[in-house]
C-alpha cells in the first residue's frame, strides 16, 4: 500500500480506486465491509487521496452486489451532505470527487489493469503499464481493494506499529475472518477466547 501512494503521491491528475470487485470463489469480506460500514471505507479512500494527493476517487462495485452498491451510493450521498468530499473540503484547499460505479461482472475484471479497462468501457483486459505510471484516463492511479482502505482510518488513528501488533508474526495487522479459517490463524488468539456473544454464533464443538 505505501509503496503504491508514494509513486502516486503529489504526481498531477492522481486517481485512487477502490477495487470492491473480489472475485476468488467464497471470498466476501470486501462486500461485507460495503454492506455493513460503508462510512469506514470511504474514510479510508479520503485518507488514500489525501495522501496521494488525488482529486478523484472511485469506488468499483462488483455488479453481483447489489445491496453493497446501494449502500456505497448512499454513504456518498450522505458524504457530500456532510460536506466531506467536493470542491475545498472543510475549508481546505483539497477538492475530492468520488464516485461510485458497478463492475463488468468478469473475474479477470479485478486485476489492477483490467480493472481499469473496464472502467474506460473496454472488455476488462490486462494491459500494461503498471497503473500508478499510466491508469485511469492515462493518469497515475492507485488501486487498493476495500478491505485494505478499510483499515487505513485505525491505522492512521493508532499507528502502523499498533495495527502491526494485533496480528501473527506471519502476517501482520488484522484480517476479515471467514467461517473456512480459524480465527486463531488471523487474529492471534485462540477459538477459546472468542464468546458466542462477539461471534453472534455458537458452534458448541469449539
Amino acid at each position: 500500500m505505501a509503496a503504491k501512494w508514494a509513486a502516486t503521491g503529489g504526481r498531477l491528475r492522481a486517481v485512487v480506486v477502490a477495487n470492491g470487485d473480489e472475485g476468488d470463489p467464497g471470498s466476501f469480506a470486501d462486500r461485507l465491509l460495503m454492506e455493513e460500514d460503508p462510512d469506514r471505507v470511504l474514510e479510508g479512500l479520503a485518507l488514500a487521496c489525501f495522501a496521494c494527493g488525488a482529486r478523484e476517487a472511485v469506488v468499483l462495485v462488483r455488479s453481483e452486489y447489489p445491496k453493497a452498491l446501494s449502500r456505497m451510493r448512499e454513504a456518498v450521498e450522505r458524504a457530500y451532505a456532510d460536506g466531506h468530499p467536493g470542491a475545498r473540503v472543510h475549508g481546505s484547499e483539497m477538492t475530492l470527487d468520488v464516485r461510485v460505479v458497478a463492475g463488468a461482472g468478469s473475474y479477470v475484471a479485478g486485476e489492477e489493469t483490467a480493472l481499469i479497462d473496464g472502467l474506460e468501457g473496454g472488455r476488462g483486459c490486462s494491459r500494461p503499464p503498471y497503473p500508478t505510471d499510466q491508469g485511469l484516463r492515462d493518469a497515475p492511479t492507485v488501486v487498493n481493494n476495500v478491505e485494505t482502505l478499510a483499515a487505513v482510518p485505525w491505522i492512521v488513528a493508532h499507528g502502523g506499529a499498533a495495527y502491526a501488533r494485533r496480528g501473527v508474526p506471519a502476517q501482520t495487522g488484522t484480517e476479515q475472518p471467514m467461517r473456512a479459517k480459524s480465527i486463531g490463524d488471523v487474529s492471534g488468539f485462540g477459538c477459546a477466547a472468542v464468546s458466542p456473544r462477539v461471534c453472534g454464533v455458537d458452534h458448541g464443538g469449539w
